[in-house]
């Protein structure tokens, strides 16, 4: 905060991405902490104040003429990213923007779960839902805990967008054929961006098929998703 970091605007488009998961990270962690009553208030608004200054730039730039082309899944990182920054610093504005994006988001997602305007890329297609579902679970967790139930939204599109997932995690062939044809670009092994966002779910909706994802790759950390995710919001044991 003291150095306002994070506040630059990056060259590249990887760059812009790299900030925005990280600024969503970072506010979640924020969120955690800054109710703690031994934090000094001055310390405390400036934290929220850094916060209202990136959520603010994220939305701008996502309100450019060109942002329809920086790809869906990043949307869906950039409007988490805007949700969190605006609820950790206690700006009402960044955070209606940010869920009525996010409704808006989910209303894309048809009722097999793909989320229109992600064909383009069709080589990942399998990763960029993995990618824009693992925003979209931190979103709802982050919405839950303030009484707005994301997953019921849209008729549970969110829901439906992870059931696809899940299923495309053991046979890619909904987004080969949904790609005509064209075969799935996938990591070799298992990261933690792949199964951090199993933790959450895992713990709302009890979906046994997530088990042996989360038994062969705990225990997961990851700093988007606020860090320890596992600690955070695993259930222990599993069965």
């Amino acid at each position: 905060t003291k150095d306002e970091g994070l506040s630059g605007d990056p060259v590249t488009l990887a760059g812009d991405r790299q900030q925005e998961n990280m600024i969503a990270g970072l506010a979640h962690a924020a969120l955690m902490v800054l109710s703690e009553k031994r934090l000094a208030a001055t310390k405390v608004q400036a934290v929220q104040t850094w916060f209202q200054t990136l959520g603010g730039s994220i939305r701008d730039r996502w309100q450019e003429p060109d942002a329809n082309s920086l790809g869906e899944d990043a949307r869906a990182w950039a409007l988490t990213a805007t949700l969190l920054a605006g609820l950790a610093g206690q700006d009402r504005a960044l955070t209606d923007w940010a869920k009525a994006g996010l409704k808006q988001y989910l209303a894309r997602i048809d009722a097999q779960g793909f989320i229109r305007g992600l064909e383009p890329r069709e080589r990942r297609l399998r990763h960029t839902h993995m990618t824009a579902l693992s925003a979209l679970v931190l979103a709802a967790e982050a919405l839950k805990a303030n009484g707005v139930d994301l997953y019921a939204a849209e008729g549970a599109a969110l829901r439906r967008l992870a059931d696809l997932v899940i299923r495309g995690y053991q046979d890619p062939g909904p987004f080969v054929q949904k790609a005509r044809g064209i075969a799935q670009s996938w990591p070799p092994k298992f990261q933690p961006y792949m199964v951090a966002w199993m933790e959450p779910y895992y713990t709302r909706f009890k979906d046994a098929r997530l088990v042996p994802f989360l038994t062969a790759n705990r225990h997961i950390s990851w700093t988007p998703m606020g860090g320890d995710v596992t600690t955070l919001y695993g259930t222990k044991p599993l069965p």
